[in-house]
């Protein structure tokens, strides 16, 4: 039977072990959430058919670059091959380069439709959530001021996904984020209707079937979603998640449980 995590950690180049093994247990606490999973699934498919490849590259302390995608285009060759390159190991920013794949492997205009509906969502702030406000200012508007203008709606897709990433359920007590991925959808319900509607069937084709098949029983429903700190790791179904190739610092155990939300649902 196909193993989704070893097709991904045999498409990873890293020179740490341990950095690999976090890479891997974020992937896996990520593919938990039917949010991420087709993302997830089209990565996975990409790997198997030799057209993507992570780096994994330990993060200098005086550089403040944490990832990339890059595009790699072969004579002859029709189809796109990419490189992701990955500096901190966090869900974040690994959603945030695969969302930069995404948007390059489907090809979409985000000028077409996506400008319109993001800056809606951005300017009425349907979220009641203070902190969850503020980050988006932050991110999605301030960090947003340093990149060209014609980066802007690619930086944007990109960091919806981050934003999402950073939700209490995904991140636990490693950041000190206060909102659920529930208030991401409520602070976002134009962009979350618009991929439900025309961006999950662009990709769905791309997708293997058995992967598709194979990754719904990583699935769980949000309220069942359980945190367990201890030194970093995340216990019930979760696995170490690591910022650095340090160890990682110790915490008090605490439980936390989500809200049900219905998730956003697209192939698979």
């Amino acid at each position: 039977m196909l193993d989704p995590f070893q097709i991904l950690k045999l498409s990873t180049k890293s020179q740490n072990t341990n950095f690999l093994a976090a890479f891997v247990g974020v992937l896996r606490n990520l593919y938990q959430f039917q949010f991420f999973k087709d993302f997830l699934d089209l990565c996975t498919s990409l790997c198997m058919q030799n057209r993507l490849e992570f780096i994994l590259a330990p993060k200098e302390f005086y550089t403040t670059d944490e990832g990339n995608c890059t595009t790699i285009r072969k004579p002859h060759n029709k189809c796109n091959y990419y490189n992701i390159t990955i500096k901190k190991i966090s869900p974040e920013v690994i959603m945030h380069e695969i969302s930069h794949l995404v948007e390059k492997e489907i090809s979409i205009d985000l000028n077409n439709q996506f400008k319109n509906i993001i800056y809606q969502d951005l300017k009425y702030q349907y979220s009641k959530n203070i902190s969850l406000n503020s980050l988006i200012q932050q991110v999605m508007i301030k960090e947003l001021e340093l990149y060209q203008q014609n980066q802007h709606l690619s930086e944007l897709f990109a960091r919806f996904f981050q934003i999402a990433a950073m939700s209490k359920e995904v991140v636990g007590k490693r950041m000190s984020t206060g909102h659920k991925v529930e208030d991401v959808i409520r602070a976002f319900p134009n962009t979350c209707m618009w991929l439900n509607k025309d961006i999950y069937k662009l990709f769905c084709n791309k997708i293997d079937a058995n992967i598709a098949n194979i990754t719904k029983k990583y699935v769980i429903s949000l309220e069942d979603v359980k945190h367990k700190w201890l030194n970093e790791t995340v216990s019930s179904n979760f696995i170490q998640n690591q910022n650095t190739q340090q160890n990682s610092l110790t915490t008090q155990n605490k439980w936390r449980k989500s809200n049900h939300i219905k998730p956003i649902h697209g192939a698979g």
